[in-house]
């Protein structure tokens, strides 16, 4: 089945294609096999994730290596520090709104409020990264229509938890 190997870009099959081929040479031919093949070509072809032997240099310095691998072509610096800016602040925002209606006995919301205040700020902090590819009302309806729907999902599960 290394015929398989052929169907991944060729940049894939430089830097895997040897590692590939002996695991490949290893297993027991079936069609799981053949299906899981196919379905990483496809993958590789749609998704290329794979990292060039050159981009990691010899002597380079490991901290270089991890960012250049975690960075996103997509997203700027100033992108990537908005983001985190939004996400710890709309956090303790969160978390202090949440604290707060639970001090003046509204249990339920004060709940519901602490349990969503994570994805919500995720959710909050996309706008600068992940939903920049769309257009500005576009945006604004996803991260809103997120937001309020988690809460509504936090709520629906605080309430259920009580109940029971």
């Amino acid at each position: 089945m290394n015929w398989m190997l052929w169907l991944y870009p060729h940049g894939w099959r430089q830097r895997y294609g040897e590692e590939v081929a002996m695991l490949v040479a290893s297993e027991k031919r079936s069609f799981r096999l053949f299906l899981d093949l196919l379905a990483g070509a496809i993958d590789a072809r749609l998704n290329p994730q794979w990292i060039p032997a050159s981009s990691t240099t010899k002597g380079s310095h490991p901290m270089t290596s991890i960012k250049r691998l975690c960075s996103h072509p997509g997203f700027s610096a100033s992108d990537q520090r908005l983001s985190a800016a939004l996400m710890l602040g709309s956090s303790l925002v969160f978390a202090l709104v949440g604290l707060g209606l639970t001090a003046v006995r509204q249990v339920l919301f004060g709940q519901a409020v602490l349990y969503a205040a994570f994805p919500m700020a995720v959710i909050l902090s996309s706008k600068s990264t992940y939903l920049k590819a769309y257009s500005r009302p576009v945006g604004w309806i996803l991260m809103i229509g997120g937001m309020v729907g988690m809460f509504l999902f936090m709520l629906a599960v605080t309430y259920v938890a009580e109940r029971t």
